[in-house]
């Protein structure tokens, strides 16, 4: 009976973090479309992310969504070299939660403060 509470809870945390990385990835490909369509220079686009790195679901998560920008600045030059010199070029900016929602707050508060998180 313990070990069917445990999985629960592990599968719903894996369908949350999922949902978040699949989200971030929705706001970084709609963020760098509209970049692409609003300049012809390459433009930063700052992103910051909030996770619990602390823990192997944050770690991955990490790697996840780090893989996911090297995933599409790669397919953006194999489709199209010269809309890939002029796509957005992504600034991710991870913060650590430690596992605390009171410091995972704050450290989202940061992205809020000025131009320079």
């Amino acid at each position: 009976m313990a070990s069917s509470r445990s999985r629960l809870a592990l599968g719903r945390y894996d369908t949350t973090t999922s949902y978040v990385v699949f989200s971030l990835l929705l706001v970084l490909a709609g963020v760098a479309a509209a970049a692409v369509a609003g300049a012809k220079s390459a433009a930063a686009v700052r992103v910051g992310v909030v996770m619990d790195l602390t823990s192997d679901a944050g770690r991955k998560s990490a790697a996840c969504v780090s893989m996911a920008l090297d995933d599409y600045y790669y397919a953006a030059q194999a489709h199209d070299a010269d809309a890939a010199a002029a796509a957005a070029r992504v600034e991710l900016f991870v913060r650590d939660s430690r596992g605390d929602v009171v410091t995972a707050a704050d450290a989202g508060t940061v992205f809020f403060r000025g131009p320079n998180f």
